[in-house]
């Protein structure tokens, strides 16, 4: 329910830095997955291209055959599931397992994928998280024994190409390595995969508008309000 994730995320929020949410991940299409989606983010800014929305392959389709033509269906099962018509008790219902209750009542939303997630795609971020900072295009198609132009025409009909998720993998990884400032600024370009503290600080300029320095120094002060 948007009602329901709203008021988790402002409670997050009233307990640590507010950071802006710049992306949501659909797991799968259980309505629980991704109904209070709109409690968490603007549907104008995902169109704008400030937060991206990823998703399984195909995503859409099952929403609706699960949702909409197998709704009755579907609702039937969680009464099962969920045993929500037992007399509460230890005889009876307990909880739902992920809480005391289902929320009733709320709004269940939705906002269609930006970026749907298929093998290609997540055989190069596996391949990125595993060791960013030694991450080649060539030492990945070896590795997984693809064709570089193969590998490639498909990663662009995904609307990617490598360079483009090393950027926004190095992105984010660089955000949460800023935050320990126990680590010096060249251990963490090292980690990145940069050659020089310039190429990091270049990065930075893009990604975050300001110095890596200035980055940690607003967040700590941040996170110490």
């Amino acid at each position: 329910m948007a009602e329901t994730a709203k008021a988790a995320l402002d409670l997050y929020y009233h307990n640590r830095p507010h950071k802006p949410v710049v992306a949501v991940i659909y797991s799968h299409t259980h309505v629980d997955h991704f109904g209070g989606v709109r409690g968490v983010i603007d549907e104008a800014d995902v169109r704008a291209g400030k937060v991206k929305v990823f998703a399984p392959s195909g995503f859409m389709e099952h929403v609706m055959s699960e949702n909409v033509y197998a709704s009755n269906a579907m609702s039937r099962r969680a009464q099962y599931q969920f045993g929500s018509l037992l007399p509460q008790g230890e005889k009876g219902q307990v909880d739902s397992g992920m809480g005391k209750s289902l929320p009733t009542g709320g709004t269940i939303t939705l906002i269609e994928p930006t970026d749907l997630i298929a093998k290609e795609l997540e055989q190069v971020s596996d391949y990125l998280i595993a060791d960013i900072a030694n991450a080649h295009w060539q030492q990945f198609c070896t590795e997984q024994h693809k064709l570089e132009r193969t590998a490639a025409r498909r990663l662009k009909a995904l609307g990617w190409s490598f360079s483009e998720l090393l950027e926004e993998y190095r992105r984010y990884k660089a955000e949460d390595l800023l935050q320990d400032a126990e680590l010096e600024l060249v251990e963490i370009s090292d980690r990145l995969g940069y050659g020089d503290v310039q190429s990091f600080n270049r990065a930075c300029l893009r990604w975050l508008g300001c110095p890596p320095g200035v980055y940690r120094g607003r967040w700590t002060a941040a996170a110490g309000e």
